[in-house]
């Protein structure tokens, strides 16, 4: 039997009722044709005995469509939805960098900082590397994941290590494997040691300095860094994978790293987080702060990257696209916005198999599509 959306009532969750025109026996739904459509594409997981994805869309400002597709558990049969709270993986990114930035903006730090100052256990690199270049992971350093998984230690994502261990690796491990600033290479590495740097630096854990700096002060009640894997989580959705039966299988970690992953979250609250990015309230509210997250980086050539503080930024089809992917154990995320279009599409998945960033992609072009270029 599938779970048919109508099921939760014609204005599910966040769906807003002006907008689309949804009160009380009208008839009439102001994006019915884009909303069938997007529906359509989630269609495979809108069934009660599989995972699946939450999924979020934002038109002008406005959070149009929160809905879920599958399930959340699968041993209570409970339903996804736009309040199920998701592991996003290396979406977090962005949280991280905030902190720091909000960390600079009070003079805590700056972003030219040798990491040494903070962390002087890591070796001699023979230069300077800098936060900045580990904000725009373009600091050559080795991945910690690489040297876990090197020394025998770390077999796969369920095992645990803790984080003096993961500064240990670094600090046994290898130079970096390139001249800071020289080329852009992807490395968690890099945001799991920003996460030191803002303990030592705020005198509390970046769990704690991002709830009080960020979740709570844009009432983003559903997220946190966990870092804690004791603490129960409401409403928390399970990652799964495949069993080699073909039948499902729990897929969750104990890690408790936070920096470069870790953060749980839901639509509603990701919603919020989107809207400060057009309009900061966080810090001293200026909206310095978000330009620097979303500037693409800049190499020591003078070549700008696809990246800047914890945000992608691209072009999709000819129109500048800000966001991130995330993914980590039985969880897939991807956060793509839009901006000149004030648009932005949100899933988040249970599910290892799944590629929300091919969703979002799919759902933008029902949305927005006569803006793009031709495929």
């Amino acid at each position: 039997m599938t779970r048919e959306q109508g099921s939760y009532g014609p204005c599910f969750s966040l769906i807003l009722v002006l907008m689309w025109g949804c009160h009380s026996g009208t008839g009439t739904v102001k994006y019915s044709e884009q909303i069938e459509k997007t529906e359509k594409i989630f269609d495979q997981w809108n069934k009660d005995d599989s995972p699946g994805c939450a999924l979020g869309i934002v038109k002008d400002g406005i959070l149009v469509y929160a809905n879920g597709f599958g399930i959340a558990n699968l041993e209570y049969v409970e339903p996804i939805t736009s309040r199920s709270v998701f592991r996003i993986g290396s979406v977090s990114k962005q949280f991280t960098a905030a902190c720091v930035l909000l960390l600079e903006e009070d003079g805590r730090l700056a972003l030219d900082d040798d990491v040494r100052k903070y962390i002087p256990e890591l070796p001699e690199y023979g230069q300077t590397v800098t936060l900045r270049h580990m904000l725009l992971h373009t600091s050559g350093l080795p991945e910690y994941l690489t040297l876990l998984y090197e020394s025998g230690d770390f077999v796969d994502d369920l095992d645990y290590f803790s984080e003096t261990e993961a500064v240990t690796a670094l600090a046994k491990g290898p130079g970096s494997s390139f001249r800071a600033g020289e080329k852009y290479e992807y490395c968690n590495s890099n945001y799991f040691l920003l996460s030191v740097v803002v303990k030592r630096v705020a005198g509390m854990t970046l769990a704690e300095y991002a709830m009080k700096n960020i979740f709570q002060p844009l009432g983003m009640e559903h997220t946190h860094f966990h870092d804690d894997v004791t603490d129960i989580v409401k409403d928390r959705a399970t990652g799964y994978g495949m069993g080699e039966n073909g039948d499902w299988k729990i897929d969750e970690t104990t890690l408790e790293i936070v920096g470069d992953g870790s953060v749980f979250t839901t639509i509603e609250d990701m919603y919020l987080w989107d809207q400060n990015l057009y309009r900061n309230r966080l810090g001293k509210g200026g909206q310095g702060l978000i330009d620097k997250m979303r500037t693409s980086g800049r190499l020591n050539n003078g070549e700008l990257t696809d990246y800047g503080f914890g945000l992608s930024v691209d072009t999709y089809r000819g129109l500048p696209r800000i966001g991130h992917g995330g993914s980590w154990a039985g969880f897939r995320a991807n956060y793509m916005r839009f901006p000149d279009q004030m648009f932005t599409v949100m899933v988040l998945c249970n599910l290892g198999s799944m590629t929300p960033g091919v969703l979002a992609e799919e759902v933008a072009a029902v949305w927005i599509g006569g803006s793009m270029d031709e495929e």
